[in-house]
């Protein structure tokens, strides 16, 4: 964690249930916070995605299939939502292609602007979606954010 940024990888446990090797670090959770009076929710959600953008090749929304929002919302506020993919940057050129969705909203005096960022998967058809499971799961995560305005947490 350095200043307002917060990033997560998954677990060994997670990526055994997902099939995939250990320390895959096949999806990321990024989370960034500011004061309203600086960030509104548009400008921390372009802020987010510039960053992310900056690390991909060939950043562009994804496809309206692809897009994982009919209604965004973080945690239980309305949120502006953009979905993203590009390619990996690596030393030898273009690598894997990454989808990121990328979600912002404001309450009580803080703009909370998070994403969640993993590989596209193959599959035979964009019917199918193969990224369902982890469109899914980013879903969930991005669902379990809060804001000190929410108040307490029920136990």
């Amino acid at each position: 964690m350095r200043g307002n940024e917060l990033l997560l990888h998954e677990s060994d446990v997670q990526d055994k249930h997902w099939g995939v090797s250990a320390a895959s670090h096949v999806i990321a959770v990024i989370v960034h916070a500011y004061p309203t009076s600086q960030y509104s929710a548009r400008s921390a959600m372009q802020s987010l995605a510039s960053g992310i953008a900056s690390s991909l090749v060939g950043a562009t929304a994804a496809p309206n299939s692809d897009a994982m929002f009919e209604n965004p919302a973080l945690g239980f506020h309305a949120a502006r939502g953009e979905v993203l993919e590009g390619s990996t940057q690596t030393p030898q050129g273009p690598g894997g292609l990454m989808k990121a969705a990328i979600l912002s909203a404001s309450s009580g005096g803080v703009t909370i602007a998070a994403a969640v960022v993993y590989p596209v998967q193959q599959g035979q058809s964009q019917q199918t979606n193969p990224d369902g499971f982890l469109d899914a799961f980013g879903d969930q995560v991005l669902a379990t954010i809060r804001f000190p305005s929410d108040g307490r947490a029920l136990r």
